[in-house]
């Protein structure tokens, strides 16, 4: 089962990313 710790792992890099992303458009739009 040590295969499964990568895969969070990047699915959570990827979730980061989106939120970071969300985070930028949130701020950007209430300027």
């Amino acid at each position: 089962m040590h295969w499964l710790a990568p895969v969070e792992a990047q699915k959570t890099d990827i979730i980061l990313d989106h939120y970071k992303d969300f985070l930028d458009q949130y701020f950007t739009s209430i300027k």
